[in-house]
This record gives C-alpha cells, structure tokens and sequence, in this order.
C-alpha cells in the first residue's frame, strides 16, 4: 500500500490515532523543549481483557494466515509506533511471546467482531497460532532503552500507557485517563515533589475544539477526528500530512 500511494503522488497516512492525541501532542511539545532533559529509559504498555474469556470466539485476529501476529501486531503495533513517534528508531530487541489459550471456539457468521458480540455458533474449536502477550527490551538508536508490553488479556485495563524517564524529570501518560497529563521536575522545590496531574484543555495541542476548559471529556472516537481532519487540512492545502502520524510513511504528492 505505501509503494502504490508514493507511486500514484498520493497524499497518505496511517492512522496511528494516538499520536495527535492533545495529551500525546503535549507530552511531544515537552520532549521537544527539553523540559526532562535527555530521555533515559521508555516504558510503555497495551493493554486489554477483550480475550480474556478463554470461550471468547476465534476471530481472524487469532489466526496467523489472516493476521500474522496477535497482540503484539494488533495493539503493539500502537505502542511501538509511540515509541518511535517519541523516542526514536529501534536498532535492537530481544523479545518474548506467549500463547495463553491454544484453542478457541469457532465463531458463527461475521469473523470481524471483538469479543463477545461474535456469537458462538457450535462446540467446535480452532488452534489459536497467534500470542496472547509480548515483552520486548529494546534498544533505540541514541542509547535509549526500553520496555514495550502488549496483551490482550490483561483483566481490568483497556488502553495505552506509557512513561519517559529524563535526566531532569519523566513524564507519564495513560489512555484511561486520556484528558490527563503526568509529568515530574527535577527542579520543582522538594515540598512540591513528585507527578502533578495537568488536566488536558483548549491551550494543549489540538484540544481547542473539543472542549472550552480543561479537563472536559474527550472520547475515543474524538482521536479519530483529529486524524481524519489532519488528513483532510493536508489534502486542502496540497501538503503532506504531518509526520506525527505516521513516522517515514507520509509524503508529498507527485502532482495535484
């Protein structure tokens, strides 16, 4: 897909939702003022329970022929690509992947649902081929090290969550708490040590449109819009679209 839009001139993108997210796009704006300092060491997580119920049908997310990986392809693909929208390109991983149910029951009619709205249509199973969990230490091309986790049977979670650790503070973000911000100063006076908790507004990146103060609630469907309309602005005004969607697959258009 990339070769062909890069071939036809197109104006493209991947819709890596996350990274125009005003937390995510602020969080950005710090690491790229400097406020933490060099950053030392990432973590971040995926983590969900919508496969939790080892009698949750075999969907193609579960089979290798149609999605080539599972937890780590479907939500580690977010993750990975947070680390590299924020850190920087990965140059050496030493992973691990686990299968924690090997066998699922066969899903009756649409093989494109999440979880339980697949209905289960007979007492027959299939083989499971893809992970349920990944643990990856990486390295990235300055030195950085990091930890990525995904899995999508971790009970009680639903979301992305990540921390940067810096030489002058860190800075950490979770998706179930999507309108808030954390972030640590290594200057703040010892009596205000510690995380304090911005609450995301219409000052932050990209915010202004969905709420008129801070804190106002924001929804997943919000982090959608944000993408399609950068796309969109892109396509009006002739320009590629913004490279904090989708590092190194964006690009001007060969002719209008």
């Amino acid at each position: 897909m990339y070769e062909a839009v890069r071939s036809a001139g197109c104006i493209h993108a991947v819709s890596f939702s996350y990274r125009l997210w005003p937390a995510v796009a602020f969080a950005q704006q710090l690491l790229d003022d400097g406020a933490i300092g060099k950053v030392l060491q990432f973590h971040a997580q995926y983590l969900h329970e919508f496969a939790l119920d080892p009698q949750t049908p075999l969907i193609w997310r579960g089979v290798a022929a149609k999605a080539g990986t599972g937890s780590l392809g479907d939500v580690g693909s977010h993750v990975i690509d947070m680390a590299r929208h924020l850190v920087g390109e990965i140059v050496r991983v030493s992973a691990r992947m686990r299968t924690f149910v090997n066998r699922r029951p066969l899903s009756a009619g649409s093989d494109t649902g999440i979880g339980k709205d697949v209905a289960v249509g007979s007492s027959d199973y299939g083989p499971v081929d893809v992970d349920d969990a990944a643990v990856l230490m990486v390295e990235f091309e300055d030195g950085t090290l990091g930890i990525i986790e995904t899995n999508w049977m971790a009970a009680g979670h639903w979301g992305l969550s990540f921390e940067i650790s810096g030489e002058r503070g860190a800075i950490r973000f979770n998706w179930e708490h999507r309108t808030e911000l954390q972030i640590r100063l290594a200057d703040d006076p010892p009596e205000l040590a510690g995380f304090r908790t911005i609450q995301i507004g219409p000052k932050h990146p990209e915010a202004a449109p969905y709420g008129p103060i801070p804190g106002f609630g924001m929804s997943q469907r919000d982090a959608f819009c944000i993408t399609v309309h950068e796309v969109f602005d892109a396509v009006a005004n002739n320009r590629p679209a913004a490279s904090r969607i989708a590092a190194t697959i964006v690009s001007a258009p060969a002719s209008t």
